[in-house]
């Protein structure tokens, strides 16, 4: 990831999640990580969520919010531990079509 427009590229391909700042700058989450790498299955979880039409911001907040699927836990904290899964899908897929509507 290297360079500041290498950074942009991912987020722009929504490998990674930009926020924008009232700056006018751009903030990418530490929650997205796992040490080096980003958290599992985050550009198809970012892709789920691209399809409700919400903000980043609110996309930021359902990987931070505990989710039933997932037993309180919230998205980020359960994915830097383990793959990509069903119940993180289910989850995803919920919210996205409740914000959708």
């Amino acid at each position: 990831m290297g360079t500041r427009q290498g950074v942009n590229d991912l987020a722009r391909r929504r490998r990674l999640l930009a926020l924008p700042a009232k700056t006018g700058k751009l903030l990418y989450p530490a929650f997205q990580f796992s040490g080096a790498r980003t958290i599992a299955g985050l550009h198809e979880l970012l892709v789920e969520l691209d399809r409700s039409g919400t903000s980043p911001w609110t996309q930021a907040s359902w990987f931070v919010t505990g989710q039933d699927e997932l037993d309180g836990e919230a998205p980020a904290a359960y994915l830097s531990r383990r793959p990509l899964d069903e119940r993180v899908l289910r989850s995803v897929r919920r919210v996205a079509a409740r914000l959708a509507a």
